[in-house]
């Protein structure tokens, strides 16, 4: 039986393995993507890396929203990484310029394929540049999969104990 005080922990596991699976996913689908690969569906799979992409910043960014105005500002009393201008508030401020560019760019590639780009005998090259596109989603892993492990040890039981949470407090903050 898992330990009860594991319940914020627990309950911010799925959004957590979400963001790690679809970072990965678009990662794997970039790899398809390069100049290199075989052109068969290449606009195919740019439209599902761009949907996977612009769904993953939206995602993470309700999600740090929550966390900020509802989540952080109750453990910040007791746990001092959640506090405002702290580790994790620091992440999520560097995180949020990695999406703003990751955004950016989807936006820009997505408004050239709907502008019919490609049907005036332009390659994917011309509108899609694969780089850049996996150096913006390299800077997002990078600040993004460590936070998400950072986060997790602060949720866990003996930290939340620790800090003189009561149980109660705890299972509020995910009701």
């Amino acid at each position: 039986m898992s330990d009860p005080w594991d319940c914020l922990y627990r309950g911010m596991l799925p959004f957590h393995e979400h963001f790690r699976h679809s970072v990965s996913q678009i990662s794997a689908l970039l790899t398809t993507l390069a100049p290199s690969s075989p052109t068969k569906n290449k606009i195919n799979k740019l439209a599902n890396v761009l949907y996977l992409s612009a769904s993953l910043c939206r995602s993470l960014d309700t999600h740090h929203t929550i966390e900020e105005r509802f989540i952080f500002p109750t453990l910040a009393k007791k746990l001092p990484q959640f506090a405002h201008s702290s580790q994790h508030t620091r992440e999520h401020a560097q995180m949020h310029h990695a999406l703003e560019g990751l955004e950016k760019y989807v936006e820009e590639v997505g408004r050239n394929l709907r502008a019919g780009k490609l049907k005036n005998g332009e390659q994917l090259e011309d509108v899609f540049d694969h780089a850049k596109m996996v150096r913006l989603v390299e800077e997002l892993k990078e600040v993004l999969l460590p936070h998400l492990e950072a986060e997790e040890a602060s949720l866990r039981a003996p930290v939340v104990k620790a800090a003189g949470f009561e149980l109660g407090e705890i299972r509020n903050l995910i009701r």
